[in-house]
């Protein structure tokens, strides 16, 4: 079954934390290893600073999509900035690892997707 990534994260600030960031917090407690599951709000963030600018692509359809773009604009100057995002992060904001591991996932998204370019995400 094909589905679009346009789709996918229509109100994904409901489904995010209800689906993926229990994930997370249950990882991190245990210690264990959350790189993959960081690099997914780490791509959705990319997403939703593409849909900023561009101009004949997807839109950003969310109910929170005004607190989302600022939160993607604070995180060009402060990375992990994006986190701090209450509403969806919650007390996950405070914590360091995940900040490191979302920057550096950024970070790497960022040097590796083709500019222009949707697919990847």
């Amino acid at each position: 079954m094909k589905d679009t990534l346009v789709r996918q994260v229509v109100d994904a600030s409901d489904r995010i934390p209800k689906f993926l960031l229990p994930v997370i917090r249950d990882r991190l407690s245990a210690g264990g290893n959350v790189s993959r599951a960081i690099l997914v709000v780490a791509a959705w963030s990319r997403f939703i600073e593409r849909t900023r600018s561009a101009h004949h692509g997807p839109v950003l359809v969310d109910k929170r999509s005004a607190d989302l773009n600022a939160a993607v604009v604070a995180e060009a100057s402060t990375p992990g900035a994006f986190l701090d995002y209450e509403p969806v992060f919650g007390d996950l904001n405070g914590n360091g690892t995940l900040r490191e591991q979302f920057a550096a996932a950024r970070r790497s998204w960022m040097s590796s997707a083709p500019a222009g370019r949707w697919s990847p995400l």
